[in-house]
């Protein structure tokens, strides 16, 4: 019996080129993440990435029942290699939906569908209030996992095996918490400074209306 070792399809193959995930959708660290097109794009990737995700785990899954079942030597390596790869490319998949997340803001009950727009800087000065709100409720979640690794690790600290494991797990999860929190906190500051400015615009465009300009005589 021979084993056919199957695939992913390539375009959530690894990083292409060595490029981040968000360099393969034409993004980078300075992108404006409050856009609504930018989120939409990460939305549909991420959605797209959990799908292989559930995919790989199937076939994982397969492999693995099929490796149990499986005496031949030959076909035990061809099953094991299954194994390994799809383990791979797990792994790179978490860490592709692990750097969206990072770039996703958290949408409150009020915002699940896109509120009606009309021209004008007060509409846009509105939006961007609900993007900073927002970014603020992903803040406070993040703080919270902070929290929880940082009080998980000196209970791991001074375990056996097993607990070494967790303890990286949770410095893992610490690390990466803060490296979300640092763009979150980065992305508010960025949405408050377009606020500013549009309140500027608004300013300007917009002058008071009680104002009257004294008469002349």
């Amino acid at each position: 019996m021979t084993i056919k070792v199957l695939n992913s399809p390539p375009a959530l193959q690894g990083d292409p080129g060595g490029l981040s995930v968000l360099q393969q959708l034409g993004l980078d660290q300075n992108s404006d993440f409050s856009d609504s097109s930018v989120q939409q794009c990460l939305d549909e990737h991420r959605e797209r990435i959990r799908r292989e995700i559930r995919k790989e785990l199937k076939i994982k899954e397969g492999a693995e029942n099929l490796r149990r079942a499986t005496t031949e030597r030959r076909n035990a390596q061809q099953v094991d290699s299954q194994i390994r790869s799809s383990k791979r490319k797990l792994e790179a998949l978490h860490d592709q939906l692990q750097e969206l997340d990072a770039h996703i803001v958290v949408k409150g009950p009020d915002e699940n569908e896109d509120a009606p727009r009309s021209p004008g800087s007060l509409n846009r000065t509105s939006a961007i209030q609900r993007r900073i709100a927002a970014l603020e409720r992903q803040l406070n979640i993040e703080l919270k996992v902070k929290q929880g690794a940082e009080n998980m690790i000196p209970i791991y600290a001074n375990g056996g095996t097993k607990d070494k494991k967790l303890l990286q797990m949770a410095q893992q999860m610490l690390q990466d918490s803060k490296t979300k929190i640092d763009i979150i906190r980065m992305q508010i500051r960025k949405a408050m400074q377009a606020t500013e400015q549009s309140e500027e615009n608004q300013c300007i465009y917009h002058p008071n209306p009680a104002f009257t300009p004294p008469s002349q005589s």
